[in-house]
């Protein structure tokens, strides 16, 4: 599991902060709303079953 949540860290993270910091224009906030963004997918991992894509 902990590998699979890596994987998406390494792909999105970059992603998630630019789509957050379009946003805000707020560089510190959108580094702790990336990481409340991953938290939650730590929290619901476990409920993904690959029957749609993880960035819906």
């Amino acid at each position: 599991m902990l590998e699979g949540v890596k994987e998406l860290y390494e792909t999105y993270e970059r992603y998630i902060f630019r789509y957050l910091y379009g946003l805000t224009l707020d560089y510190y906030v959108d580094e702790e709303l990336t990481q409340e963004t991953f938290f939650q997918v730590l929290k619901s991992f476990h409920r993904f079953h690959g029957d749609c894509h993880v960035s819906t």
